[in-house]
């Protein structure tokens, strides 16, 4: 009978014991899940902060091209209307004679 007892108190202990390893690693994963997780919420919100930027940029990119467009037009009447006052300089001459 004391063997019995013995032994159960033998298979308590191996099972306290195997319940305390078992409670720590999951104590220690644990651990490892919240410090991924915090690493993850990290990465969540450096990858919110970019995508705003790319926003801001795109828009800017989007003025940007309209501000060139803008500038490409006034470009093309300018030369437009300086090529139109030569020819018609180069006429007014030829009427007065100060050209051949």
């Amino acid at each position: 009978m004391d063997q019995i007892l013995q032994a159960i108190r033998e298979l308590q202990e191996q099972m306290t014991r195997f319940e305390s390893n078992v409670n720590t690693r999951f104590e220690r994963l644990e651990t490892r899940m919240d410090r991924i997780e915090n690493r993850l919420d990290g990465l969540e919100s450096r990858m919110d902060k970019l995508e705003n930027r790319m926003d801001k940029l795109d828009s800017k990119m989007t003025v940007l091209e309209e501000n060139q467009q803008d500038i490409q037009d006034n470009i093309t009447i300018l030369v437009k209307e300086n090529w139109d006052h030569k020819k018609d300089l180069h006429k007014v001459k030829r009427r007065v004679g100060m050209e051949q």
